[in-house]
């Protein structure tokens, strides 16, 4: 995804893989980058690189927006599940 490589989606540590610290600080970054209103949470319009059932499956209070921690959860727990 070209945003994540926007945002420092590397292995900073040089260890062979990107770690949960370097994966949460890429994902915080990009969430800054899609909130073009700045109000800290990512609409579905702010989110539409997402697929929507990705969208969906992040909101766990289903309240239509994403916290940055909400898209940082939702991103390893979908990674974990595949």
């Amino acid at each position: 995804m070209i945003l994540m490589e926007q945002v420092g989606w590397t292995d900073r540590n040089n260890n062979g893989r990107i770690e949960l610290s370097e994966l949460a600080d890429s994902l915080r970054k990009a969430c800054e980058l899609l909130d073009t209103n700045q109000d800290g949470l990512l609409t579905t319009a702010e989110a539409s690189c997402l697929q929507p059932e990705f969208l969906k499956m992040f909101d766990p209070d289903q309240n239509g927006k994403l916290s940055s921690a909400e898209f940082a959860a939702g991103y390893r727990d979908a990674r974990l599940s595949l």
